[in-house]
């Protein structure tokens, strides 16, 4: 990080207050920025003002947001801009989120972690130049639309895919095309996993045998796990099992129950998942099983009242599919292939970019 003389937040910005309203002012189809105490924003219909300003949230964990026009704020924010002409309110987000630590260490408490407000006025911030701190800003923005542009891309190319799904095979749910239908335990091999002790080291520890669980599946193709490995002993002495190449996996709990994964790799999953056994069953293409099954998630959220849900493999043996021809299958698998191998360069070019901007915020802002 380039060194800049430091200036108190409290000395170059102005604190307004804290937002108005309780988290339950939000309306998702809101007009208006709604921003809470959290990671995410929402949406209202009324807003409070319209001005420049970062807001910072005053429980939970680490947030940050910036709003340049009409919005409105819980009254669980504190709300601040510039009042120097020698510092721009953007710059001083951009430091902020850039050097999220520095609000962690503000929060404090037993239960429930708070910042206060001198905390936060307390921050010191890098000074350089009025016209470097544009600069920066610009520079970040830029980088930052890109690669919003590039995951809306991405995003746009999952619709696609489902929209052929949709106009070849009917909605499976109502069966609109009239295809007979069959229950998933009758077509496939339906299978679950099992955990090994996670209080066993030599079940984790230097395993060379890849592991996911069923927070990985959210209806997307998985080409590789994320770190996580067990031992041939944690597999020999739990009911761990492999799961073939082209396998699907179902959540079953949690919060991706009823979501999809496909597998592209061998490897051992935890009890929290169903596998369809694509591979054994030759009327079926594992494209269409894959989107066939995550048009069932409403099924999955039929399950029980309350907010905790759970299926089994007797609930996804019993959810029922359409049979299309083999042909019409193909086609679509065809389809996919072409698609997906458009998703890989367009998540190429994300993670190039993210490692721009992240080289980008380690210049300018990184302290460490």
């Amino acid at each position: 990080m380039i060194k800049w003389q430091k200036v108190k937040l409290g000395d170059v910005c102005e604190c307004l207050g804290k937002g108005k309203h309780p988290a339950s002012f939000s309306d998702n189809k809101g007009a208006y920025p709604f921003i809470v105490s959290g990671l995410s924003e929402k949406k209202c219909n009324e807003y409070d003002s319209d001005d420049e300003c970062f807001i910072i949230g005053d429980g939970g964990c680490a947030n940050i947001h910036y709003v340049n026009g009409k919005y409105a704020a819980s009254d669980h924010t504190y709300i601040f801009k510039s009042r120097d002409n020698r510092v721009s309110t953007k710059y001083i987000y951009k430091y902020l989120s850039g050097n999220m630590r520095i609000l962690e260490d503000g929060f404090k408490g037993a239960g429930i972690k708070n910042i206060s407000k001198s905390y936060i006025m307390s921050i010191l911030i890098p000074l350089p130049p009025r016209e470097e701190q544009e600069r920066i800003a610009k520079e970040l923005d830029a980088v930052a639309d890109l690669l919003s542009k590039q995951k809306q891309l991405l995003a746009e190319q999952d619709t696609l895919i489902k929209s052929v799904f949709y106009d070849m095979f009917g909605d499976p749910v109502i069966n609109d095309k009239g295809w007979c239908l069959k229950r998933l335990g009758d077509e496939f091999n339906i299978l679950s996993g099992g955990t090994p002790s996670t209080t066993c080291k030599e079940y984790w520890e230097n395993g060379t045998i890849s592991w996911i669980g069923s927070n990985m599946c959210h209806n997307e193709v998985i080409y590789g796990n994320d770190g996580k490995y067990i031992t041939e002993k944690g597999l020999k002495n739990s009911s761990a099992k492999i799961f073939k190449k082209d396998s699907v996996l179902v959540a079953l709990v949690g919060a991706t129950i009823g979501k999809v994964a496909l597998l592209k790799f061998e490897t051992t999953t935890n009890q929290n998942v169903a596998s369809i056994a694509v591979h054994e069953n030759k009327k079926y293409l594992v494209w269409y099983i894959f989107y066939v099954v995550q048009s069932l998630y409403g099924k999955f959220m039929e399950i029980g009242n309350g907010k905790f849900k759970m299926a089994n493999l007797t609930f996804v043996r019993s959810l029922e599919i359409p049979v299309p021809p083999l042909p019409l299958q193909q086609k679509f698998a065809d389809i996919v292939e072409q698609i997906e191998a458009q998703k890989q360069k367009i998540k190429s070019a994300i993670t190039e970019t993210e490692t721009l901007f992240n080289a980008l915020m380690a210049k300018y802002f990184d302290e460490e």
